[in-house]
């Protein structure tokens, strides 16, 4: 997790040698979207195999009844959606898009965050 959150922090604040452009961090906090979101469902199906945790969204506690790989599918279609609707719109909305991909990464990091400390307390 040490490692998410220096990724994060790298993405979130370029270095000197860059200019900060909210065109630029849009990209940027897209990708650490989609890098989250499969840390989410990575650590949400070993979670729910151990039974550490339990999956609140209903559409997609639908997927996961059906077994890993929808569940896999689902989230990766709705993160890549919503990644696309990002990456559409920053060049209308710039500021929008970028709090918006950092937003759901902030979330999403902080839901898989959750999950692995309920599964190392499991492993206790």
């Amino acid at each position: 997790m040490k490692t998410t959150v220096a990724v994060l922090v790298l993405c979130l604040f370029p270095t000197s040698a860059h200019a900060f452009s909210w065109r630029t961090l849009t990209p940027l906090c897209t990708g650490t979207f989609m890098v989250v979101q499969f840390a989410d469902i990575t650590t949400t199906m070993y979670g729910l195999g151990t039974g550490a945790v339990v999956e609140i969204n209903p559409v997609f506690r639908f997927a996961t009844n059906h077994g890993p790989l929808v569940a896999g599918v689902v989230k990766g279609g709705a993160a890549t959606g919503v990644s696309a609707i990002l990456l559409k719109t920053h060049e209308q909305a710039p500021r929008w898009s970028a709090a918006l991909a950092c937003a759901g990464t902030v979330f999403y990091g902080a839901v898989a965050w959750h999950n692995a400390g309920q599964i190392k307390q499991l492993a206790r």
